[in-house]
């Protein structure tokens, strides 16, 4: 295997932009970037002249010259020097990107670029040097996702997080990074390809891991760029890129910021990570899941797993005590409908471990409500 990816066990090879070996890098870069037509001013005139209208054009290049202004400076670099006989790889440094989301230092970046670090190193984008401490790994294996903590002495700049649930297929979007490790706060710009792709990677030790959900995107990707955000042409960080197709071109995919909400949420206010959990196996219903299934609507989140050895509802778990079944499809939380631009992922991402919500549950024909204490996923 080259050094810097991971496999992927899909139709295409996809790989999780990895460290290498002792100078080898780690990455996955994703794009954004907005062309806007704003609406035309009216200029003075002379008398009895009609108003002069002014056409002005926001064009892609500043779409994106603005989009890096402004999450550029929260935008680091992570080197980590790996446990030896735990990493994939041989003791060296590996490199990866990551993303500051609070001013006291709390970074965002990919699990895969920092779980069996020895010692971490941030750079800030001004070039500045601190140890990074590991606050914790997302317990959804699903995610890819860790929070980082520098202590600066000073509030850093920090990035606006964005609404993943917003975004729309062939938006613009931007990627900024450090490819190779070495040239930091790279920019790449491109568009959202598709939303909801799941891909399959080979992780050491825990065979193939499902990645949900994702955020698909035509940018260029490079190593050195895990962990780095996808920004909109605001500016916002609307996801974090992860994985790239090792076989094809252009085709990335990043993690929807909204997945890690709850994790960036928690470490703030708790010094930990935590995820609320409701325990379900599930898939988000389209038109055409709903034909297959020969489901009565086409919207909710079908409580149903396709691995046949994982139940879809796991014992022990908040939706078991609730009694939530299989094949159960449930339509709202909190009286706000799950469709494409509401998943269930979306709905937890506002809650908290310990906080009870209300789902509306449409089994056998019949819709009733189902109140759910949410748990604290466990580690697995």
């Amino acid at each position: 295997m080259r050094p810097g990816l991971w496999p992927v066990a899909t139709a295409v090879i996809l790989s999780l932009v990895f460290g290498g070996i002792a100078g080898g890098f780690a990455g996955a870069v994703a794009t954004l970037l907005i062309t806007r037509l704003e609406r035309p001013a009216a200029q003075p005139a002379g008398p009895g002249q009609p108003p002069i209208q002014t056409q002005v054009t926001l064009t892609e290049e500043s779409a994106v010259i603005r989009a890096a202004e402004k999450a550029g400076p929260a935008v680091v670099t992570i080197e980590t020097s790996a446990s030896a006989g735990r990493s994939l790889f041989r003791l060296g440094t590996e490199v990866g990107s990551g993303v500051v989301f609070n001013p006291q230092g709390f970074i965002l970046t990919n699990r895969h670029v920092v779980e069996n670090a020895r010692q971490l190193t941030v750079t800030l984008a001004d070039g500045r040097r601190f140890p990074g401490r590991l606050i914790g790994i997302d317990p959804f294996e699903q995610s890819d996702l860790a929070i980082v903590k520098v202590d600066a002495g000073a509030e850093l700049p920090a990035a606006e997080i964005g609404d993943s649930s917003q975004l729309r297929v062939g938006q613009l979007v931007v990627a900024i990074g450090s490819p190779l490790g070495t040239f930091q706060n790279s920019v790449t710009s491109g568009v959202i390809s598709a939303l909801g792709r799941t891909v399959q990677v080979q992780r050491p030790g825990r065979g193939l891991v499902q990645l949900r959900d994702l955020i698909q995107t035509d940018a260029a990707i490079n190593q050195g760029n895990s962990g780095g955000p996808l920004v909109n042409s605001l500016g916002q960080v609307v996801g974090i890129n992860t994985v790239v197709a090792g076989e094809a071109q252009n085709i990335g995919f990043a993690i929807p910021i909204n997945v890690a909400k709850p994790i960036m949420r928690s470490a703030v206010e708790e010094g930990r990570v935590r995820r609320p959990w409701l325990g379900v196996c599930y898939f988000m219903v389209t038109g055409e899941l709903a034909n297959q299934f020969q489901l009565p609507v086409d919207y909710g989140a079908y409580v149903y797993c396709q691995d046949a050895n994982q139940p879809a509802v796991l014992p022990g778990s908040p939706a078991e005590r609730a009694g939530l079944r299989e094949r159960d499809l449930i339509l709202e939380v909190n009286g706000r409908r799950l469709d494409s631009r509401y998943a269930l992922v979306d709905a937890l991402a506002q809650a908290r471990v310990g906080e009870r919500v209300t789902l509306t549950v449409l089994r056998s024909g019949r819709t009733f409500q189902v109140e759910v204490t949410l748990g604290e996923m466990p580690a697995r």
